[in-house]
């Protein structure tokens, strides 16, 4: 899907839509809503709008099939559970030099372990963000990218 010039994309807009396998998000797009892209299982490829500002809460929980996305320079929040179990995901580039404020789990994925309810486990396993390299060290130490210190390397 290709959209026109959209400002702000709403809630649950293709929320489970099983058929979606790409989208781009057009220049002048300021926000993506809640739950926008929750549970679209074969979305493989999303390409965001170098005018986004801000990433709903569960914007792409559950997109298992996503294996990278690039999070535009002009993104100033990335909402709780955002990626939350996009269990294929195995880079996040995030081109922003400040670091954005992040949600709760925006990038962790469940543990699928019925006795430990509520339980999140770090990002996939071998999945790295990309950050400009001077920024490294804020990203780390940023509350909430700090839960993924680990896998934040520069570029």
């Amino acid at each position: 899907i290709t959209f026109p010039k959209i400002v702000d994309i709403e809630r649950d807009a293709f929320c489970g839509c099983k058929a979606l396998t790409e989208i781009e998000i057009p220049k002048g797009t300021a926000s993506l809503g809640m739950q926008i892209f929750d549970g679209c299982e074969n979305l493989t490829n999303v390409t965001l709008s170098d005018s986004l500002e801000s990433i709903g809460d569960f914007s792409f929980r559950e997109c298992a099939k996503l294996t990278s996305i690039t999070i535009p320079a002009s993104v100033k929040t990335i909402g709780a559970w955002a990626f939350f179990d996009c269990t294929g995901i195995e880079q996040v580039y995030c081109q922003a030099t400040t670091p954005p404020t992040v949600g709760f789990a925006a990038f962790k994925r469940s543990d699928n372990n019925p006795n430990a309810v509520g339980a999140q486990m770090p990002l996939p396993l071998g999945c790295k963000i990309y950050v400009p390299a001077q920024s490294v060290e804020a990203y780390k130490s940023a509350p909430g990218w700090s839960d993924y210190a680990t896998n934040i390397v520069g570029y």
